[in-house]
């Protein structure tokens, strides 16, 4: 997307733990924000993916500001399902402990930083944004994680999506009916509230008058098993309909 070119062609790629930093972009390719840069615009780029999307695999070529920090985010004090589920019940009448699963910026976080960037702008400008809430482990902040039916507990979703995905994608044995019920609803809620924070982000548009001259693009790149034909994930597991057929929205 950024430079034309197919992987086999640019060979930028992220492949820990041989190589932990990953094969980064050569500087001998021009990419897009490079180009636009050269024509006057300002660039930016806000990312939640600081694996695949850092710095050090050469992303941040012609981006004046490149931003793929990690979450600061309070770990979860156990990984036993038992003492979890404790916490959980302790801990959520306080505070959503759907906050100790994200290992990436939420999309509030990532428009937080886009506002900053446009406030400052006057002008032609580019701006790359890359959310990772509809990803897993499918934690969407309150109200979006009780938003769809799910008997188990926020932070218990998560533990058992993890421990089914092995012995399911192995054929050891089928995801039970409500575990998958479980993942699709952490799955939609995510996705409910990415839909809610893009419609924060085209209200700021608007309100700077931007939007009508602003061409907006909006893509992923991959979708989800959810239990399918008992696949999980998406990480080459299959190439279905439902992990290949993306959106592409342009306005």
């Amino acid at each position: 997307m950024f430079t034309g070119l197919y992987p086999r062609t640019h060979g930028a790629y992220y492949a820990p733990p041989n190589y932990p930093n990953g094969l980064p972009l050569s500087q001998r390719f021009t990419t897009m924000a490079e180009v636009l840069q050269a024509n006057g615009y300002r660039a930016a780029g806000i990312v939640a993916n600081a694996g695949y999307l850092s710095t050090s695999m050469g992303f941040g070529q012609g981006f004046e500001l490149f931003d793929s920090r990690l979450p600061e985010r309070v770990a979860a004090p156990s990984r036993s399902p038992y003492l979890r589920r404790r916490v959980h019940e302790l801990l959520d009448r306080f505070v959503s402990t759907a906050d100790f699963e994200p290992t990436t910026r939420r999309a509030q976080e990532i428009n937080h930083e886009a506002e900053t960037f446009l406030n400052q702008v006057d002008g032609p400008f580019f701006l790359f944004l890359n959310y990772m809430d509809a990803h897993n482990p499918y934690a969407p902040p309150p109200p979006f994680d009780r938003q769809y039916p799910c008997s188990y507990p926020t932070i218990e979703r998560a533990e058992r999506a993890r421990a089914a995905m092995e012995p399911v994608l192995t054929g050891k044995r089928d995801l039970l009916p409500e575990e998958r019920t479980c993942i699709a609803s952490g799955y939609d809620g995510a996705i409910t509230y990415l839909d809610s924070q893009i419609r924060e982000l085209i209200g700021s548009l608007r309100k700077r008058g931007l939007y009508e001259n602003t061409l907006l693009m909006i893509t992923s790149d991959h979708g989800e098993a959810l239990g399918t034909r008992n696949q999980l994930g998406h990480g080459g597991v299959s190439v279905y309909q439902n992990e290949v057929n993306i959106p592409l929205l342009v306005k």
